[in-house]
């Protein structure tokens, strides 16, 4: 390229021979925001391909291309794209409504874009529906494994870039991550195809757009086909652009790559500190927290903590539980060893109900909520009516829908079935007192299970209980599922969508709704902060737990404290404005006791503050929230120094920073010696969400900084994401500040409260995204047995999604209860309901449901007929009586298919299946009568060696109904996790 025609920027840099930005100058002296038109070529890099983005950046430069790199995150409006020519987004699959119309507008006027892979399939249908529209293709399904393409030279006769010069034959090898597009735009073609599923389209074009329907720079084994079809694409876009005249266009610069932007780049272009508006907190730092002085237990007021004040390092002017600790801040490392990590491996609008929604109130200020808490993953399968040709691949997922979907209404009609069984046995038992009460507890198991069949071989033999038109709906969508396959290889799409969705509607409409089917189980609920002040009294509140008790709930994680305000009269901080004048806490505890119900108190850890809830408690929009007024050194910061959250606008604490974790903890202190809770919930336990590959990051709090650089010698706010080593190490310190306050708030408990249940409300992403973006790595947490039950905010829009996102955390038993949870706003009465079964047919011991602000009088009817009325047991406080009811609905379940024809083995696997099945009930009655680590080893084993046969026994029935024992499989491994549940938390004496 002629040195005339390079960027003004790369000539200047010629000519002096260095960066302005090596001798510390900002790069806005020379290089504006508009000098993003300096490449004609924008690679977008995001969140989504930021793990692999030196893999993209390598095929960038083998390519030879002149490029400029554009932060996604930047990205609001059009005018953020910059005047670059052709628009790259690589695996772009979170794009937000701003960001599409950015695209579309760019589109609009005249841009080229170049896509690939998922293009925005964890975007809001209304996003991806829009993009389709203006792009004219979306990506379809993904393929089962790596292909090889074909071109399609007579697809393209309308394009003349694409049939001039469009790809050499030898770099047509097989790609993997490859996935089938669906074009939708007039001017759409296919130029490609994947050789394994007929025509189906691999690339598509149009005159603006190339589509690559892989995940570009993903794959080692796709690199050269990667490079290939980039430099094609780029070709395209230039012969287009030329063709239309378009004097401006500067050709590709091959050889010329553009400078990559460093981290000191980007900190250089950003207000410093003192200019940011936004970081600086205003208020008077010697505010005193206390604004209460409510009388506290005499007996432990002045009792410190002692089993931990050690171990949080505080300064010499120690912390204690005075209301206002005057201490020097920052001055001591907590407990963190100075030997270096190592690198980690990867390893809409609410259906709100008036009666329970303030006025003015939001549930954004309520569990787990910043954009990522919020971030709903989409539907798994979008199917609309239409004649639209069914890929193989789209057909073999509606297929699995539909099957799976079936199964899961099955197993709701079994387990109502066998509960009213059941019941109707518990009766006659009452009524029939054969059994002498001195019998031994082997003799009446044994009694039981008898009479259990001999009640089910009396009913009439050929008539199943009635369960109205489920049986025939179910029998009806069995047929659908049998000839879809040749609907569509006949090509009858349109017939094939309209019997799917019909189907389908039919089985989410019967479900059992109208009586009980709910297996012994944790149903927990978050009630929210704004629903709490909407009750405004204890008798208002009353009202609500009689709601909660009519269906079902057997726990409750009450909001106690939120944006650093506790919902109680405190003697450490302001009460919320709000709820002064009572003490919510104080009556929950008295109306969940009553009904048998546990009362959790729900606590935000490290979030301290928060803009909504600013202008709900009429306080300045830029409060930082009372601690942090009161104590601004304890403010956690990003890697720009500013102080409140970007994208959720709240504030956080440091959590090095020990004399902030130990205000947490007397927090902690004074719910539990002031109220009889039942458990401690940590939310926000966690670094703020952040973007570590675009250099957007948090822990730059002065107490996180000095003590960092005192193991390393290096401040972290110098270092980037691409110092593999001191990232690594950098990483690791904030995943072990979280860690080790986690462990102190457990040693904590077992000193005040031992048996108080310690929960934690974490997020149901990969262990690599949050290490990476919050520093959570909650399975640490439970490998170290700190605490009791983690609760997944595993928020989907169907259950597909759910099933994908809660599956994976499940794999593996895990020692104590993890709870998936539903959210339900945005979601109707049939779409909730399909939810819990499937997290009911999943080794769970039950759910969450978040939140009671969100629930509608649907879903509460839905909850109440299903499951209603006070608990018999807490899940929680009796897991072997949990399991053994759990295991005798299972008995009844099998006794029931077996009556009714629809359980298929062989006579002799009959018959030990038979006296094992009841060898293992005696041994569940014998545990949950004598809780004894005798019973328990004798319960464990048995229960081993059965799950161990099953397979045998049900092989014939699983070639029959594969769902149905895959549910099986999975109560039966809940069992297991009910029995080291119940071993950790122990024995009677």
């Amino acid at each position: 390229m002629p040195f005339s025609s390079l960027p003004a920027w790369h000539r200047l840099r010629a000519i002096v021979g260095f960066s302005v930005l090596g001798i510390g100058l900002p790069i806005e002296a020379i290089q504006p925001r508009a000098a993003l038109s300096a490449s004609p070529i924008a690679v977008v890099r995001s969140n989504d391909n930021d793990r692999y983005w030196d893999e993209i950046e390598q095929r960038l430069q083998t390519a030879d291309i002149g490029y400029q790199t554009l932060d996604w995150n930047d990205v609001e409006d059009v005018s953020d794209l910059g005047d670059s020519k052709v628009l790259f987004l690589p695996n772009l699959e979170d794009i937000s409504r701003r960001q599409a119309s950015a695209i579309e507008t760019w589109l609009a006027s005249g841009g080229r874009v170049i896509v690939s892979g998922r293009f925005a399939e964890d975007s809001s249908r209304s996003v991806r529906d829009g993009l389709r529209d203006a792009i004219g293709m979306q990506w379809l399904d993904e393929l089962p494994s790596s292909a090889a393409m074909r071109l399609l030279s007579t697809s393209c006769d309308r394009d003349p870039a694409c049939r001039a010069a469009w790809m050499p034959e030898d770099v047509l090898g097989r790609i993997p991550d490859g996935g089938i597009l669906s074009l939708s735009g007039g001017d759409s073609q296919a130029a490609a195809a994947w050789q394994m599923a007929g025509n189906a389209t691999a690339v598509g074009v149009s005159p603006q757009v190339t589509f690559l329907g892989w995940e570009w720079g993903r794959n080692d084994r796709a690199v050269d086909a990667d490079v290939a079809w980039l430099k094609a694409a780029l070709r395209r876009s230039q012969d287009l652009e030329v063709g239309n005249g378009d004097a401006d266009f500067e050709p590709v610069a091959w050889n010329d790559p553009a400078p990559t932007s460093t981290r000191s780049e980007s900190r250089d272009q950003q207000p410093s500190r003192a200019e940011d508006a936004s970081s600086r907190i205003t208020f008077d730092s010697t505010q005193p927290i206390v604004t209460d002085t409510r009388p506290r237990n005499t007996s432990t007021e002045t009792e410190p903590i002692s089993a931990i004040t050690n171990r949080l390092d505080r300064p010499s002017t120690s912390i204690d539980t005075s209301p206002n600790p005057n201490t020097s801040p920052n001055t001591s490392p907590n407990t963190l060893t100075p030997t270096p990590r190592s690198p980690i491996a990867p390893n809409p609008n609410p259906r709100l109900n008036p009666s329970l929604n303030p006025a003015g109130s939001t549930i954004g200020n309520t569990a787990g909520e910043d954009l990522l808490a919020l971030r709903v993953a989409p539907a798994g399968l979008n199917v609309e009516r239409s004649d639209a040709r069914i890929s193989q691949i789209e057909a073999m997922k509606m297929q699995r829908e539909l099957s799976e979907l079936i199964g899961r209404v099955q197993s709701a009609t079994q387990a109502a079935q066998a509960l009213q069984v059941n019941t109707t046995i518990a009766a006659l038992e009452d009524a029939d007192l054969d059994l002498d009460s001195d019998s031994s507890l082997t003799d009446r198991s044994t009694s039981i299970s008898r009479r259990n069949r001999e009640y089910i071989v009396a009913l009439a033999p050929d008539q199943p209980i009635n369960l109205g038109v489920t049986a025939t709906v179910l029998d009806q969508a069995r047929a659908t599922l049998a000839e879809f396959p040749a609907l569509v290889a006949a090509g009858d799409y349109g017939e094939a969508r309209d019997r799917w969705i019909d189907a389908r509607l039919a089985l989410l409409d019967s479900y059992p709704d109208d009586r009980q089917r709910a297996q012994p189980e944790i149903r927990a609920i978050w009630l929210d902060r704004g629903t709490i002040v909407e009750a405004g009294s204890p008798a208002g509140l009353e009202r609500l737990f009689d709601r909660l008790e009519a269906m079902g709930i057997t726990t409750v994680f009450f909001e106690t404290i939120n944006a650093g305000y506790p919902i109680y009269p405190s003697a450490i901080t302001r009460q919320n404005p709000l709820t002064r004048g009572w003490d919510p806490l104080q009556a929950a505890v008295e109306l969940a006791h009553a009904r048998n119900m546990e009362l959790h108190a729900w606590v935000w850890a490290f979030a301290v503050g928060n803009e909504a809830h600013n202008v709900i408690v009429g306080d300045p929009i830029d409060y930082p929230g009372p601690v942090l007024a009161a104590h601004p050194e304890w403010a956690n910061r990003d890697d720009r120094e500013r102080v409140r959250h970007q994208g959720s606008r709240k504030t956080f604490l440091d959590p090095a920073n020990p004399e902030a974790r130990w205000f947490v903890i007397r927090e902690l202190d004074e719910i539990v010696n002031n109220y009889d809770v039942d458990g401690i919930q940590l939310d926000y336990i966690r670094y703020p969400f952040q973007d570590p590959g675009a250099e957007r990051t948090y822990g730059y709090g002065s107490a996180g900084r000095e003590q960092f650089e005192a193991l390393t010698g290096v401040d972290p706010l110098t270092i980037s994401p691409r110092d593999r080593d001191l990232w690594a190490q950098w990483t690791q310190f904030r995943v072990d500040n979280i860690t080790t306050f986690v462990r102190e708030v457990r040693e904590w408990i077992d000193s005040r409260r031992p048996g108080l249940t310690l929960s934690t409300s974490v997020f149901a992403y990969s262990t690599h995204e949050r290490i990476h973006k919050l520093q959570q790595h909650w399975e640490a947490w439970i490998d170290e047995g700190i605490i009791d039950q983690v609760v997944l905010m595993s928020y989907a829009e169907d259950t597909n999604r759910l099933e994908s996102l809660v599956s994976p955390l499940l794999a593996t038993p895990s020692p104590i209860p993890i709870i998936p949870s539903v959210r339900l706003h945005d979601l109707d009465r049939t779409n909730v309901t399909d939810q819990l079964q499937a997290l009911r047919d999943l080794p769970t011991m039950g759910y969450a449901l978040f939140a009671t602000a969100a629930l509608s009088s649907e879903v509460e009817q839905m909850l109440r007929q299903t499951q209603g009325g006070a608990p018999d047991i807490l899940p929680e406080r009796e897991p072997f009586e949990m399991a053994r009811q759990r295991y005798e609905l299972l008995q009844t379940e099998w006794e029931l298919a077996m009556r009714s024809g629809n359980l298929w083995m062989d006579d002799d696997d009959l018959l030990q299946w038979r006296g094992r099945t009841l060898m293992l009930s005696e041994a569940f009655t014998l545990l949950s009568q004598s809780p004894t680590a005798e019973n328990w080893a004798l319960t464990q084993t048995t229960l081993q060696a059965y799950r161990t046969d099953f397979d045998t026994w049900l092989r014939l029935q699983g070639l029959r109904d594969s769902y149905q024992v895959q549910t099986w499989r999975n109560r039966l491994l809940t069992l297991e996790i009910l029995l080291d549940y119940g071993d950790r938390l122990g024995f009677a004496p």
